[in-house]
């Protein structure tokens, strides 16, 4: 999910995974909210598809580095937060010029707490009203 100059971001990570990756990219907010209602769990950075995925009732995996997760982060008992802390938390900036805190995130610490998420049956789109 992303805008069209973030296409080149999807096919890396398409590469990385090993796999095809459904693209996202260049939904209308109607298509894009009907995508995310679809799914188990959204891991996003924080942006506008979390907090759509909450008004859908998806729970979110967020990923934060310097942005303020209790003020922008999801909010509720279906959502979780993974943040690495650093020395300019927190940071309201859009571009980050030392992005040292999300390069510091490992993949690790999502799939465990993705994982988790997954592992619980009230997660599961089946089991959602």
């Amino acid at each position: 999910i992303g805008g069209r100059h973030e296409l080149g971001l999807a096919q890396q990570a398409s590469r990385a995974a090993g796999a095809t990756l459904h693209d996202g990219h260049g939904l209308d907010m109607r298509q894009l909210a009907a995508v995310l209602a679809r799914l188990d769990v959204l891991v996003t950075n924080d942006t506008g598809p979390l907090h759509l995925a909450q008004a859908v009732d998806t729970p979110v995996l967020g990923l934060f580095g310097p942005t303020d997760h209790i003020t922008i982060g999801p909010r509720g008992d279906m959502h979780r937060v993974v943040k690495v802390p650093v020395t300019c938390d927190p940071c309201l900036t859009k571009t980050c010029p030392h992005p040292e805190c999300l390069l510091a995130m490992r993949e690790e610490q999502v799939l465990v707490e993705v994982r988790g998420m997954l592992d619980r049956p009230e997660y599961r789109l089946e089991n959602r009203a």
